[in-house]
């Protein structure tokens, strides 16, 4: 699974994942979209550090390998 699709599945979707990190829901979903309109999967290196924090804080399992590397 790409990273991108992994964050979102842990965050229980794009909508909470865009709330948590307070970011417009269209921008999660180009991370799930594929090149050249979105990311291709990968998760933005800005978020990386803020999605630690948050899923560190709500006890969402969630690795930094997770962010690059998916599973």
């Amino acid at each position: 699974m790409k990273p991108a699709h992994l964050v979102v599945k842990r965050f229980g979707g794009i909508r909470p994942l865009a709330r948590a990190l307070g970011i417009d829901h269209s921008a999660v979903h180009r991370w799930t979209t594929d090149k050249p309109k979105g990311t291709g999967g990968l998760v933005p290196s800005r978020h990386h550090l803020p999605l630690l924090k948050i899923s560190a804080e709500r006890g969402i399992d969630l690795t930094a390998t997770d962010l690059v590397i998916g599973d």
